[in-house]
């Protein structure tokens, strides 16, 4: 996703480029046996409503950064329209600390044999988010939890996303009393404190509603 590309593209889902079908498609959820096998591993299903950054503000999330605001494109990205699940005590993958973005794409092969191992997920997939996944992740766990995910419980870690501004990532994180942290770093560079953090989601190879070159299948 990247926010300041001219024409956009289906891997940017912008709702004012898909237009209202996409706002009235279905969003993807998990079976129930899916969501038991889940929960009972400790992770968190939370539904993303396709929101934008300036929706999550007015719905109650505070930032502590203020230079997202001269970014209009960024702004008005909505989040994907689907469940997604995420283990909120500790989200983030093993190791991917001080690790280039591409690096991280390609750890989520690795993790998913790893997560194989653990629970059967028929129907499900890995992927690393946008940035405004996260901020509505963010949101809805502490509305849930009163728990700041990204806060203090996990380290105050950043999580990188495949939001892209040129040449640089934006990731999310630090999430203080003063509110969320959005920055960028550059691709192909590696930063202490920026983890992967994949999302599990429902995942059809052809359904167009979960879009994203960043995702590898459970099955």
């Amino acid at each position: 996703m990247n926010f300041n590309m001219s024409d956009p593209t289906p891997e940017r889902p912008y709702s004012d480029i898909l237009g209202e079908e996409w706002k009235k498609m279905d969003i993807p959820r998990f079976s129930d046996v899916s969501k038991q096998e889940l929960e009972k591993l400790g992770f968190r299903i939370y539904e993303l409503k396709g929101r934008t950054i300036h929706d999550l503000v007015r719905d109650g999330m505070r930032f502590a950064t203020s230079w997202q605001n001269d970014e209009q494109s960024l702004l008005s990205l909505p989040s994907h329209r689907t469940e997604v699940a995420i283990f909120p005590t500790d989200p983030y993958m093993p190791r991917s600390s001080d690790k280039t973005f591409e690096i991280h794409r390609g750890m989520l092969v690795s993790y998913r044999k790893q997560l194989s191992k653990k629970i059967t997920l028929p129907g499900s997939a890995l992927m690393i988010g946008g940035v405004t996944d996260y901020i509505e992740l963010a949101l809805e766990h502490l509305k849930a939890t009163h728990f700041k995910l990204f806060g203090k419980e996990n380290g105050y870690r950043f999580a990188t996303t495949e939001t892209t501004d040129g040449s640089r990532i934006v990731i999310v994180g630090q999430y203080r009393e003063e509110g969320l942290t959005l920055d960028r770093i550059l691709q192909e560079k590696h930063y202490k404190g920026v983890w992967c953090t994949p999302l599990i989601v429902p995942f059809s190879p052809s359904d167009p509603s979960v879009i994203s070159e960043d995702i590898v299948s459970i099955n």
